[in-house]
């Protein structure tokens, strides 16, 4: 989970912002390759995660099939 935390928060596809509680929030798809053919993708799966901006830690993040935050 952890991997996918750092790509929702690092390469966000969709980003959104809350100035109200100083709280941003990532999404992006998490793709999961065959070790021998990683053109093969195995399994896609989108990740929400959100975080305080006034002190950069980390709030929530799950598995999700919303495509907005």
């Amino acid at each position: 989970m952890s991997g996918a935390v750092g790509s929702a928060i690092t390469w966000p596809d969709i980003i959104g912002v809350n100035p109200g509680n100083s709280t941003k929030c990532g999404i992006t798809d998490l793709y999961l390759v065959d070790v021998d053919r990683p053109q093969v993708v195995l399994m896609t799966i989108r990740v929400f995660a959100s975080w305080a901006t006034n002190s950069d830690r980390l709030i929530t993040a799950f598995p999700t099939a919303k495509s907005s935050c």
